[in-house]
């Protein structure tokens, strides 16, 4: 049994090596990039409609003067919009729009055919037993994460 550093460490590698080898592209806007948080954003908001930007935040392990300056480069070409609440106005909450619904999609197709095509280096057995293995750290870390919030 890995002792908690070496367990870290092999997890901090792993985080590193999806990042390199499989998740290498990053959906651009013009000439700056996206970073996955960024797209992170636009999934939660896809998944939720609509959420106050102190709850993205949460969702997202994302400070507030962090989500601030990650929701100003996705509302500049129009992928969220910022509304005011009605009931309360010290909250705002944030929205997809339909250009960023599209560029979300897009980005998603783009990213899921680049790692197919580095997944194909791979025979079925293997692609098998990764398809296992990420499925069972999906399960530990669902576990990890309901007793976080009991």
């Amino acid at each position: 049994m890995e002792n908690g550093g070496d367990l870290y460490d092999t997890m901090f590698s792993i985080l590193l090596m999806l990042k390199r080898d499989l998740l290498a592209a990053h959906p651009r806007i013009g000439e700056s990039e996206l970073s996955h948080v960024h797209i992170g954003i636009l999934s939660a908001l896809r998944a939720h409609s609509r959420l106050p930007a102190s709850e993205l935040g949460k969702k997202l392990y994302v400070s507030k003067p962090q989500m601030t300056l990650l929701l100003d480069k996705l509302e500049g070409p129009g992928f969220i919009a910022r509304v005011a609440d009605e009931e309360d106005r010290r909250v705002t909450s944030i929205e997809l729009t339909e250009s960023g619904a599209l560029f979300l999609k897009e980005s998603l197709d783009r990213c899921r055919t680049e790692v197919e095509d580095r997944l194909s280096a791979l025979d079925e057995t293997d692609r098998a037993e990764l398809a296992a293995s990420l499925a069972k750290v999906s399960s530990i870390f669902e576990k990890i994460a309901s007793s976080e919030r009991r």
